[in-house]
């Protein structure tokens, strides 16, 4: 519980900085919109005839695993957390504040266990996983395009799997066919439900670099390859990612005037 509150506490942090610079930048006046607001309807969809609703991102950072060996305070027994990460995703915007995205990352874990404990084997992982989420904005992509804001933060949830194969640091071997501590010998994939925040700085209104962190809960005791039989109070494993993202929404090849004219729009 003391690691979860630790970062919940970090989030809490973040998201009140990040949601500072943001309310900061937002200080300009937005221009009124179509209808005479300054603002758009919650659930109004988006539509731009200069942009589509995709963009794709690709993005690299760190990794932190929290388990039976240790958790991520424990700097020293995971290589101080310089385990590398790299992704890329697909976002769909459905509104001003909403979007639907599609990730997928490869990832290290690494983690040695604490001296004189009941697990003396150290491990290193080269995952993958696969998810889809819900991104919401805390402000409306249009003041972003109306040049009001330049910075957005964001959370999301989401759900997938990982595919996980924890192995010797030293040999490279495999642990799994060998069986765990307890000569079980388990499946190499998980579920896990992503969650998390970040920020977008936007150089220009489709192009964004973000800062992301985010934490999954997984289905599975494995992910080190250990789990203690006599643990009175069994978790799971998880892990946390964060690092940066470039985004960019991606531009019709060709676009009329009649089309932005038809869609009410002029921009």
């Amino acid at each position: 519980m003391k690691i979860e509150r630790l970062w919940l506490a970090v989030f809490f942090c973040i998201t009140s900085i990040a949601a500072a610079f943001a309310e900061n930048d937002g200080n300009k006046a937005v221009p009124l919109n179509s209808s005479g607001n300054k603002s758009v309807p919650y659930f109004e969809l988006y539509r731009r005839a200069s942009y589509s609703n995709f963009s794709f991102a690709v993005g690299t950072g760190l990794t932190a695993y929290t388990g039976d060996l240790s958790s991520p305070i424990h700097f020293s027994r995971q290589r101080y957390h310089l385990n590398p990460h790299g992704s890329v995703n697909m976002q769909y915007r459905i509104t001003n504040y909403i979007s639907a995205r599609v990730e997928g990352s490869v990832f290290r874990l690494y983690s040695e266990p604490a001296p004189g404990t009941w697990n003396d084997k150290a491990f290193k992982g080269n995952n993958s996983e696969y998810y889809v989420a819900i991104v919401h904005d805390l402000y409306p992509k249009n003041e972003v395009e109306f040049h009001a804001r330049r910075w957005n933060p964001y959370v999301f949830v989401g759900l997938g799997a990982v595919l996980y194969n924890p192995t010797d640091p030293e040999t490279g071997e495999s642990y799994r066919p060998q069986g765990n501590n307890n000569g079980y010998v388990y499946s190499r994939t998980a579920r896990i439900i992503p969650l998390g925040l970040g920020i977008n700085y936007y150089p220009h209104d489709h192009i964004t670099i973000g800062f992301e962190m985010g934490y999954r809960p997984t289905s599975t005791d494995y992910l080190d390859d250990a789990s203690w039989e006599g643990d009175p109070n069994p978790k799971n494993d998880g892990y946390f990612i964060y690092g940066f993202k470039l985004s960019k929404q991606i531009l019709p090849r060709k676009y009329k005037y009649s089309r932005r004219v038809k869609a009410g729009q002029r921009y």
